[in-house]
C-alpha cells in the first residue's frame, strides 16, 4: 500500500481585461439589445479606481477616435457591476454598436491623469467594421460549406476505391 501525493489543478482562467459585445434579451423570438462591455479584473480595478463607485465614460473622437476614457467621479453616469473577480461596465448602444458578437482581450490601456484610456477594437468604434467583418465571415463559412459537399459521382468513386 502507498499514497500517491496529488497536486491541485490550475485554477479556471482568471479575470482579464477585454473589450466584447453582449447581446441582450432576444428570447421568443424578439430582437437582442447589442452593447459593448467592459470588464476589468478587480486587482487593476482597484490600482486604478481604489474604491470609486461613480465613473464618467468618453468615447474620443478626432485624434483620440477608438479611445475609451473612463474615469471615477462623484455624480458621474456609471455604476460598475461588482462580480467576484471583476467590474463590468455595459456601455449604451450607439450607431457603431456590431449587432453580433465580438470578443477582444486584453486591449492596450493606460493610467493618465484624467483616467483610465483604453484602445478599443475597430469593431467596437468604426462605422461599418462590424459589417465588413460579418460579410467575410459569411463568405467563408459559404466556401467551407461548398467545398465539403460531394457529388454522387464523388462519393460513389470513394465507396469503389474503399471497397477496391
Amino acid at each position: 500500500m502507498g499514497f500517491t501525493l496529488l497536486s491541485p489543478v490550475a485554477r479556471a482562467k482568471t479575470s482579464e481585461f477585454k473589450v466584447s459585445c453582449i447581446g441582450t434579451g432576444g428570447r421568443n423570438g424578439g430582437d437582442k439589445n447589442w452593447r459593448i462591455q467592459i470588464s476589468i479584473p478587480s486587482t487593476e480595478f482597484h490600482k486604478h479606481f481604489g474604491q470609486a463607485e461613480r465613473f464618467d465614460i468618453a468615447l474620443g473622437d478626432g485624434a483620440d477616435a477608438g479611445i475609451l476614457l473612463i474615469r471615477a467621479t462623484e455624480n458621474g453616469a456609471f455604476r460598475p457591476t461588482a462580480l467576484k473577480y471583476c467590474f463590468i461596465f455595459r456601455l449604451p448602444p450607439s450607431e457603431t454598436t456590431p449587432q453580433m458578437e465580438f470578443k477582444g482581450p486584453n486591449p492596450e490601456r493606460r493610467m493618465t491623469t484624467s483616467g483610465l484610456k483604453v484602445t478599443l477594437p475597430s469593431w467596437a468604434w468604426e462605422p461599418g467594421r462590424w459589417e465588413s467583418i460579418r460579410d467575410a465571415r459569411d463568405i467563408a463559412r459559404r466556401q467551407d460549406a461548398a467545398a465539403e459537399k460531394l457529388t454522387r459521382k464523388d462519393t460513389l468513386q470513394r465507396i469503389g476505391q474503399i471497397k477496391g
